[in-house]
């Protein structure tokens, strides 16, 4: 899903629809995954959100599935 199709899809929401994302609490010792909680989004908290642009990244071969891509990623770890 690209921004655009991105934006469509978030119109069908009400303005004021409060937006959360899953946060991954880390795993304890005995376990290969940790619990994901709700946050409230707020696109400045750390885990909100991270945002990667690999267009013009030298290091980056063209038969690499993110060459010239920008990736949005919603939610995250703490």
């Amino acid at each position: 899903m690209n921004i655009k199709q991105f934006k469509e899809w978030l119109d069908q929401f009400d303005d004021d629809t409060i937006v959360q994302v899953l946060i991954k609490e880390p795993a304890l010792l005995y376990e290969s995954f940790g619990d994901a909680q709700p946050w409230e989004f707020t696109g400045n908290e750390y885990g909100d959100y991270e945002y990667t642009d690999f267009s013009g990244n030298p290091f980056v071969e063209e038969t690499a599935p993110y060459y010239e891509k920008k990736f949005l990623c919603l939610g995250g770890e703490q």
